[in-house]
């Protein structure tokens, strides 16, 4: 069996692409986009044409509603 590397929140950069927030939360993007990308409250920013979550506000936010995600 391979061995996977955990990464840290903080090894991710300030603003998220979509990729990397599933992977903080370890879902798959077709269940982040029916489960959590319209959550009130979300973090999230347009960059662009782009939808970009904030880092640090966006792994505060999953902690606080987790229950959500059930």
């Amino acid at each position: 069996m391979a061995e996977r590397k955990s990464k840290s929140d903080l090894d991710y950069p300030l603003f998220l692409y979509k990729q990397e927030a599933t992977e903080i939360v370890g879902v798959s993007i077709p269940w982040f986009d029916d489960n959590i990308a319209h959550c009130p409250g979300l973090p999230k920013v347009k960059i662009g044409t782009e939808t970009r979550y904030p880092r640090d506000p966006f792994v505060k936010w999953v902690g606080l509603n987790w229950e959500l995600f059930k």
